[in-house]
């Protein structure tokens, strides 16, 4: 529709009284109606993801329409964020706090993503600074950083080895204890204290893929 009429404003609902005819004008309005808005909802629908798809040229936004269109919510998320740093890079303005509070507020199934329960917390604190500046690509940054995937990957397999670790004791120290071993009692011991460890270890893991 929008790319065989180009006199066609975009149908969105959200835009129900806006019109928005230029793809500049998509981001000033979403970040005005944000102090009317239902914080749930999805600030780029399928008419604002058509509309945009159809205007924009200087940039490449289909990657992020895959991702708005997969069934995974992250994902989803991510591409409406990326799609709308895309927009505000290229066509301003610097600031959109509205909008920024708006999508920012949105950023749980990407927190839950990450499997260090310590990445999730950080990233819970940093959200609403970053959010109060007004800048997409800052959240974008902060959401979607590689160095940060690296270390929440690597904490995750620490934990994991741990754990590992633990089990491993514990069968050995099984198999060294038999029923009239003279090292009984040492060796219930010894399993009480690794099984402490084991406890603790799993807990840990636990944080780490729950959250």
């Amino acid at each position: 529709m929008y790319e065989l009429n180009w006199d066609i404003p975009c149908q969105s609902p959200l835009f129900e009284r806006e019109y928005i005819l230029n793809i500049e004008d998509i981001l000033p309005a979403l970040n005005k109606i944000e102090q009317s808005i239902d914080p749930k909802t999805n600030p780029v629908d399928r008419h604002i993801a058509a509309f945009v798809a159809a205007r924009v040229t200087k940039i490449s936004i289909e990657p992020f329409l895959q991702e708005i269109g997969d069934p995974d919510e992250a994902l989803q998320t991510l591409g409406a964020l990326k799609l709308l740093a895309s927009l505000q890079k290229q066509y301003g303005p610097d600031i959109l706090t509205g909008l920024s509070k708006w999508i920012g507020g949105q950023m749980g199934p990407i927190i839950k993503f990450y499997q260090s329960r310590s990445t999730q917390k950080h990233l819970e604190t940093e959200v609403p600074k970053v959010v109060r500046n007004g800048n997409l690509s800052e959240l974008l940054e902060l959401l979607d950083n590689p160095e940060t995937r690296l270390t929440d990957a690597s904490e995750y397999e620490i934990a994991i080895e741990a754990f590992r670790v633990a089990q491993d004791e514990i069968k050995k120290v099984e198999h060294d204890m038999g029923p009239n071993s003279d090292i009984a009692l040492l060796a219930s011991r010894k399993v009480a204290s690794v099984t402490s460890v084991v406890i603790m270890t799993f807990v840990i893991v636990v944080m780490f893929i729950a959250g």
